[in-house]
């Protein structure tokens, strides 16, 4: 197969998680970074022809910069978009392998949330409530069914955190599940170093 305009064959193997080179042209997580550090998530890319592409040159031209960026939108070689475009899909497909029954797990915790709201609703009105009807143990079953999503939805949680340390430590397992690592000994090293962090804080 020919070659694109930035000397990168669309033969070359597009991988999970590691950073690709395509001359100028970073790609990592589907999102491309150049040289100068301009950085934009690609979705997908669009065929210009070869007077637009002309036009869109002597714009960048004019405008004295090295980033082809026109009104915030990366215009990049096509070869170096599709790279992008397949990496995501490839990361996309690892993470549904790598952590089954996420949006299940998540779809469980949302209804048993609606449900404790209901009965405590229910409660509040005095409604006559008949025990085992109303509050839920999906998310539970679901849990147990899917460990990995549940592993996730922890270092999730984590991520979410306003302190960054915790924040970057959840990220950390967020990513090490999803690439397919232990679950028990990543939330485990997780916890422990979090831990070790609050601890150092004790006396500060």
């Amino acid at each position: 197969m020919a070659k694109g305009s930035s000397g990168f064959s669309n033969n070359k193997p597009v991988s999970v998680g590691e950073k690709i080179q395509i001359g100028n042209y970073t790609i990592k997580e589907g999102v491309v970074t150049t040289k100068s550090g301009k950085s934009q998530e690609i979705l997908g890319y669009q065929e210009l022809s070869k007077q637009e592409m002309q036009k869109m040159s002597e714009a960048i031209k004019k405008a004295g910069i090295y980033d082809p960026v026109i009104s915030g939108r990366m215009i990049l070689p096509r070869d170096v978009a599709k790279a992008a475009i397949d990496q995501r899909k490839l990361e996309k497909e690892a993470f549904a392998k790598n952590v089954p029954g996420l949006s299940e797990l998540k779809s469980a915790i949302e209804y048993d949330n609606n449900q404790r709201m209901i009965f405590n609703r229910s409660i509040d009105r005095g409604d006559l409530i008949i025990q085992g009807t109303t509050k839920s143990n999906t998310a539970s079953a679901v849990a147990k069914k899917y460990p990995r999503a549940s592993a996730y939805l922890t270092a999730q949680s984590f991520f979410h955190s306003s302190n960054s340390v915790k924040s970057s430590l959840g990220k950390e397992a967020m990513n090490k599940i999803a690439s397919g690592k232990s679950v028990s000994a990543t939330i485990k090293e997780m916890k422990k170093k979090w831990r070790k962090y609050t601890e150092s804080k004790v006396y500060d």
